[in-house]
């Protein structure tokens, strides 16, 4: 029973990491290929962006969370050790790592430049949801 529970926990935290990376060359792609917003279509494509960094914060915090409910049955039931708990800090620290790295792109991309006042008010907008709700309202 302890190898399953240490491939559920670091399947897990590698999907954390696929979700990161994923998310990161989304973020990566976009500042990439709009310089700046300076249509309603780019803006689409913005508004789409934020939903999807948003959604994966969202499952971010299952995959990340889940690891720790795991390892904390593990240990209730006697299956892990507590010295298993490096099985669950050493991909945490490449999940920190690697969200570091990307949150500066994230705010990059958030200060996109755009064409005009009224683009640019839409995107402030975005980027107030993005940082400040759970789930796009747009």
């Amino acid at each position: 029973m302890r190898e399953q529970l240490l491939y559920v926990i670091l399947g897990l935290l590698g999907l954390g990491v696929v979700n990161l990376l994923w998310g990161g060359l989304e973020l990566r792609r976009f500042q990439r290929e709009v310089r700046a917003i300076s249509s309603t279509h780019e803006m689409e494509r913005f508004k789409r962006l934020a939903a999807h960094q948003m959604y994966a914060a969202l499952a971010q915090i299952g995959l990340l969370g889940l690891p720790i409910v795991v390892f904390l049955f593990g240990l209730v039931r006697g299956d892990l050790r507590p010295t298993d708990v490096g099985y669950l800090i050493f991909p945490s620290l490449v999940v920190l790592v690697l969200a570091f790295l990307f949150k500066k792109l994230e705010g990059e991309v958030q200060r996109t430049d755009a064409a005009d006042e009224l683009l640019g008010g839409q995107r402030d907008a975005v980027v107030r949801t993005w940082l400040k709700r759970a789930l796009p309202d747009w």
